[in-house]
């Protein structure tokens, strides 16, 4: 036997409302940059962020696959990598996308890939007009990781 719980009162939109203000207020000014900015990738291609993400990294699994891809937004730049899964270590890692890394290093002719298949978009993160070139790098770059993992198979 278990308890039946029926709901007797939902948050309505003015609630919501008010949750988001104070949520927007306790990001400082980093925190609301990352906002900003994964809200203008998802923007221009939609999904790409969760809806007010203001966190460094965007992880995406793809559809069948067993690996993260991460976009990240740093100083100087944005970027992708494969991070560590559960349990894995860096090094771990490293083993498991070998594979994968090379064959990104040969589509893409770029030996600036790291081991943890790392690749880093300088430019500057801070002006704005800059935005739209970022997201779309992140964007096409994510596509390339993820059919480098499609392509190559899982490890």
């Amino acid at each position: 036997m278990a308890p039946v719980f029926e709901v007797l009162e939902r948050p309505n939109d003015w609630d919501r409302k008010i949750q988001e203000t104070a949520q927007s207020s306790e990001l400082g000014k980093l925190g609301q940059f990352r906002r900003d900015f994964w809200a203008h990738v998802s923007n221009r291609h939609p999904g790409e962020a969760p809806d007010g993400f203001a966190g460094s990294n965007v992880r995406h699994r793809p559809e069948g696959a067993d690996r993260y891809i991460s976009m990240f937004i740093a100083q100087g730049g944005v970027g992708l990598f494969f991070p560590a899964e559960r349990g894995e270590s860096h090094e771990e890692r490293d083993v498991a996308v070998a594979a994968i890394v090379q064959w990104l290093r040969q589509k893409t002719k770029d030996s600036a890939i790291l081991d943890n298949g790392q690749l880093f978009y300088k430019i500057d993160s801070n002006d704005r007009n800059n935005w739209d070139c970022m997201a779309d790098w992140l964007y096409d770059q994510r596509q390339l990781y993820e059919r480098a993992l499609s392509e190559v198979g899982q490890t």
